[in-house]
């Protein structure tokens, strides 16, 4: 989580003030209800029975700015990810807790502002489906661009070990899973760390790629590795 926390901006651009940011686009909270997003009421449901939290980082609604598949964005000041049902949540201007139907938003960025930074946490959807995902799954964006690194980042309901006279307790475990993503190519794969698997996926400009790879010692054993290298080719022309 702590590697979650340094990643700055994720594919949400610079936004330097907050305020100036979300200055330059609609507030969704201020339309009228099921205009926007076709948004419903959210069943009440508080996992009281589960230990944890089903939610990205923690239960807290958090600044967000929403990208709709039409093209349109939006700032909201009350928004989180349930990352047990795959659904994202916002407050109404009546403190309503809503969850955004499928089929409309693109992408939404969380940001938490600290101190003396600003980050930020992009979780997209709309990719070719694979394994028990669809195209309506939200992935956590390591990089952003026509080559993505994405987490999965799913929570499960586990129990305790059994304690005699005590029945089992249930509690949230989060677990991952990585793909890549090239828009290039239209192509979804689950991330496999090693540099053939890396040219394979952008072999449209291999020989820059392996160069790239071969001058900055690079084995692309690890994510880091790989999103340097993704990071690399979005540049590429």
């Amino acid at each position: 989580m702590k590697k979650l926390l340094s990643i700055l901006l994720l594919c949400a651009g610079v936004f330097t003030n907050l305020n100036s940011a979300k200055a330059q686009i609609a507030d969704p909270t201020n339309m009228t209800l099921g205009t926007l997003i076709r948004n419903f009421i959210f069943p009440i449901e508080t996992y009281t029975e589960i230990k944890g939290t089903p939610y990205f980082l923690d239960s807290s609604f958090n600044p967000s700015v929403i990208y709709l598949k039409d093209g349109r964005r939006f700032a909201c000041d009350n928004m989180r990810i349930d990352l047990f049902a795959n659904k994202i949540h916002f407050l109404d201007n009546n403190k309503v807790e809503l969850v955004v139907d499928d089929n409309v938003v693109e992408r939404v960025v969380f940001i938490r502002q600290g101190v003396d930074t600003i980050a930020g946490f992009g979780f997209s959807c709309n990719y070719p489906a694979i394994g028990k995902n669809t195209n309506q799954t939200y992935y956590l964006e390591e990089n952003y661009g026509k080559a993505r690194v994405l987490a999965y980042l799913y929570k499960e309901v586990t129990y305790s070990k059994m304690v005699t006279g005590l029945f089992p307790e249930k509690y949230f475990q989060e677990k991952k899973e990585y793909f890549i993503y090239n828009e290039n190519r239209m192509r979804m794969e689950r991330l496999r760390k090693n540099k053939e698997f890396v040219l394979d996926i952008l072999r449209d400009k291999q020989t820059e790629v392996s160069q790239f790879i071969s001058d900055n010692n690079l084995k692309c054993k690890s994510v880091a590795d790989i999103v340097k290298v993704f990071n690399y080719y979005n540049t590429l022309k």
